[in-house]
């Protein structure tokens, strides 16, 4: 078990015994995302850029590898197995080796996540983003989901739950194609949903 922390770098919990991972020295920035990728642990800091983990340590930081800067804020694994990266201003997928830079300029991305067997959705600072054939377009619903201030997602059978930073969370059934809000107005305690994971 792999812990990343706020202050105190990587932390592993293995046969009851927690001990430190040692980073690089240069690696002081909070850990934002954890994520284990074709064995390997890759580990998204605030400011240090992508760190990948096997036995040995290696960085990937901006400008190269296409990186628009060295702010990680997720990292997500797809159904092909490439590694996503979330940026404060911007995104790369890790396929075939290669970062490639998702087309889509400035955009703070929160959040990724499969739907169907080729796209991709992204939470932006600007709402929701559909990955599809190396493009990316905006997600269309005609509901109260395209003008989301999208954090998180998760898929449970033909619904999209998505939270928000302002109106709690948004069902959307791809099916009907009809979308519910769960906020402080109808029960729930808080409008700001950071994380959500479906059971």
């Amino acid at each position: 078990l792999f812990l990343g922390t706020y202050d105190a770098g990587v932390v592993t919990f293995e046969n009851g015994k927690i001990s430190p991972l040692p980073l690089p020295s240069d690696v002081k920035s909070a850990i934002i995302a954890l994520r284990i990728n074709n064995g390997k642990l890759w580990i998204g800091t605030r400011g240090a850029g992508l760190w990948r983990y096997d036995k040995i340590f290696r960085s990937y930081t901006y400008p190269d590898h296409h990186f628009p800067s060295n702010g990680i804020s997720c990292l997500y694994t797809d159904k092909q197995n490439r590694l996503w990266v979330g940026f404060v201003n911007g995104a790369v997928v890790l396929e075939n080796d290669t970062f490639k830079r998702v087309p889509m300029k400035g955009l703070s991305v929160q959040d990724f996540i499969s739907i169907g067997n080729d796209s991709i959705l992204i939470a932006t600072n600007t709402g929701i983003k559909l990955y599809n054939n190396h493009n990316v377009t905006e997600l269309k619903t005609n509901t109260v989901l395209d003008s989301a201030d999208a954090q998180c997602f998760a898929i449970r059978g033909s619904e999209l739950w998505t939270g928000t930073s302002d109106n709690g969370v948004i069902k959307y059934d791809f099916k009907t194609h009809i979308a519910h809000v769960y906020n402080k107005q109808n029960g729930l305690q808080s409008d700001f949903i950071y994380n959500i994971v479906a059971d």
